[in-house]
Parts: C-alpha cells; structure tokens; sequence
C-alpha cells in the first residue's frame, strides 16, 4: 500500500535563501524541483523559446555566438512590466508543465514528499498546485547586505527586482508556514526539519 504523499510550494524573496533550504532538502533525501533553473534550462535550449525571443526582440536578446544574453534581457524585463509579462508568458506554463511531470514521477516512485521552489508562487498562482506552502523570510537588512556581498547586485537592481515580486509581507501572510532566516544555517535546518516532521505525519 502507497504511503502519503505531500507537496509543498516554497517560496521568498530575492536573496532570502531558497536555494539553501533547497539544498538542505536534498540533503534529506527529499526531491526538489528548482523553478529558476527550469528557466535557465528553456532559455539555453529550448528552441521555441529562442524563436519567441527573436521575434519579439530580435539578435539583441542574443550574444554573438547566437546564446541568450542574460544580463541584456535582465535589464530589459525589470526596465519594462510589459516586456517582462512578455517573457513570463512564454516561459511559466512550461515550467509549469515540467513541475507537474516531476511531482508525478515523486508520486509515482512513492516518495512522502515533493517540493518546489518557486520564487513566484503566489504571483503567479503556482500555489494552487501545492497542498501546502512556504515562505522563508529575512529582514530587508539581510536580504540587501546578502544580495551586494554574494551577487554583486547594486541597490537599484535589488529594488527593481523586489518590486517585480509580492512585498515579503505578502508572502508570508499568504503562506501556510513561515521559516526565519535572518539567522544561522544550523538555525535554518532546525526549523526545516520540525517542518518536514510536521508535513510527513499528516
């Protein structure tokens, strides 16, 4: 007889450390579907995606050996609300495609659990998906210092980039669980497995 099988949305924001809890994750064993990096994955090398972009924007989304240019269509989508409902269009209901096709295969292998980060969970309606949501949480202190010390952002791209997501508040308010992470890593993994805990015994 199948066991339980549980989702879980997480989600945060920009620099609130979803991959780190995602990889704390792993690290027990649990599946994880990386939204960000379904992303990266269609604008590398999926062609219709690479068709929509030159269409829409034409060789200069594009380096010269004929890549997306990250950095290019970066500016330009946090530049333009337009341009950037544009390039989620194209790419969030593939991504979506692929989280369901990975959360089948979880449940298909009998796995207790499924996760997903999301950075735009709730924006998006990707919640709907999820039996149960998460929102990691840091001060905008923290996310600020971590976000110039670890990616070299600058303070106008941090705020463009928050300002294309829900506040933190939001979020957190929107969520079914709230994790801190204004703290430790060891901190962090406390809460995450009385989380798991709490999830795997329902």
């Amino acid at each position: 007889m199948q066991g339980t099988f549980t989702t879980l949305g997480i989600t945060g924001g920009i620099g609130s450390g979803k991959s780190a809890l995602a990889e704390l994750l792993r690290e027990m064993g649990v599946p994880v579907f990386d939204a960000d990096a379904c992303v990266r994955m269609l604008l590398d090398a999926n062609m219709a995606t690479h068709k929509a972009l030159l269409v829409r924007w034409g060789e200069a989304a594009f380096t010269e050996q004929g890549e997306i240019d990250r950095a290019w269509i970066a500016q330009k989508i946090f530049a333009d609300v337009g341009e950037r409902l544009f390039l989620e269009s194209i790419l969030h209901p593939r991504v979506r495609e692929y989280c369901l096709e990975e959360m089948a295969q979880a449940r298909g292998r009998g796995d207790a659990l499924f996760v997903a980060e999301i950075p735009l969970l709730f924006e998006n309606g990707f919640d709907a998906m999820f039996e149960h949501t998460v929102c990691l949480w840091v001060s905008p202190a923290v996310q600020r210092a971590r976000l110039m010390a670890e990616r070299g952002m600058s303070a106008d791209q941090i705020t463009a980039r928050a300002a294309a997501q829900w506040p933190i508040e939001k979020k957190a308010a929107a969520a079914d669980f709230v994790l801190l992470n204004d703290g430790s890593k060891e901190f962090l993994k406390d809460q995450l497995r009385v989380l798991h805990r709490r999830l795997t015994s329902l």
